[in-house]
C-alpha cells in the first residue's frame, strides 16, 4: 500500500471518534515475506489503532491469483495448516489481552472453497480458531505443569498423577482434535500418570491442575484463555 494512503486511512480512523461507527480491522498471516515476528509487529500496530474488532485469516492461494502463479513457481511456499496454529496461538493472546475481540479466524467455508476447487494451496480448515484455541490451552497446561513440577518436593523415583480438569463446555479445545492435547502431554511428560476429567463446577475458560504424589495432593487452578 502507497505509504500517503495508509497514513489517510489512518487519520482517517482516530476520526471516528464520538460517531456511532464500529471499527473492524482484518489482518491476513502468511502472505510473501511474512514472518511471525512481522505479524506480531502487525497485531500490535493494529491494536494502536483502538479497533472494535478483528478477522484473522491465514493466507489461502486462490486459482487465478498471482498468488497462484508465485506459488506454482516456486517464489512462494504456502502456509500450512500446523504452522497457521502455531502463529495463531501467538498473536490470539496478543489481541484479548488487550481486550480486542477476535470475531473470525480463517475463512469462512464455501462449497467452491472446500469442494469447488478454488482453493490451491495455504492453511485453510473449517475449525481454524478451534485449532488455535487448543494450542493455546495446550501451551498453558505444559506452561503451568512444569512451574507446579519445579515448586513440588524431591519426585524422582516416586509415583506422580497429574490430573487435568476443565468445563464441558472447553473441553473440545481442552482436549484438542482428536485428543492431541492428552497424547501430546503424555509424550511431552513420560514419567507421569495423567488423568483427564469433566468438571461442570468449574467456570468456563478455568481449569484445575492437581499434582499427586504418593499420598499427597498438590491443587491449582488456571485460567484457560479467552474462548
Amino acid at each position: 500500500m502507497d505509504v500517503h494512503r495508509a497514513v489517510g486511512i489512518i487519520k482517517a480512523l482516530g476520526r471516528r471518534e464520538g460517531t456511532h461507527l464500529k471499527l473492524g480491522l482484518q489482518m491476513m498471516i502468511g502472505l510473501p515475506e511474512d514472518s511471525i515476528d512481522k505479524a506480531k509487529h502487525t497485531a500490535h500496530e493494529i491494536i494502536s489503532l483502538k479497533p472494535d474488532f478483528v478477522r484473522i485469516y491465514p493466507t489461502v492461494v486462490i486459482k487465478d491469483t498471482e498468488l497462484e502463479a508465485l506459488y506454482e513457481s516456486g517464489h512462494y511456499r504456502a502456509m500450512t495448516v500446523d504452522v497457521a496454529t502455531d502463529w495463531l496461538s501467538e498473536l490470539m493472546p496478543i489481541f484479548t489481552s488487550s481486550g480486542v475481540p477476535i470475531i473470525r479466524v480463517g475463512l469462512q467455508p464455501t462449497d467452491a472453497l472446500t469442494n469447488g476447487g478454488d482453493m490451491i494451496a495455504g492453511a485453510y480448515h473449517p475449525s481454524m480458531r478451534q485449532l488455535a484455541q487448543a494450542k493455546i490451552i495446550r501451551n498453558h497446561l505444559v506452561n503451568r505443569i512444569e512451574r507446579s513440577l519445579k515448586k513440588l518436593p524431591i519426585i524422582k523415583g516416586r509415583r506422580v498423577t497429574v490430573r487435568l480438569s476443565a468445563n464441558s463446555r472447553d473441553w473440545t479445545p481442552f482436549r484438542g482434535e482428536k485428543a492431541c492435547n492428552f497424547e501430546f502431554l503424555k509424550t511431552s511428560f513420560p514419567d507421569l500418570d495423567f488423568e483427564f476429567a469433566i468438571n461442570d463446577a468449574l467456570k468456563r475458560g478455568m481449569a484445575d491442575v492437581e499434582i499427586r504424589v504418593d499420598s499427597k495432593t498438590y491443587k491449582e487452578s488456571m485460567e484457560l484463555s479467552d474462548l
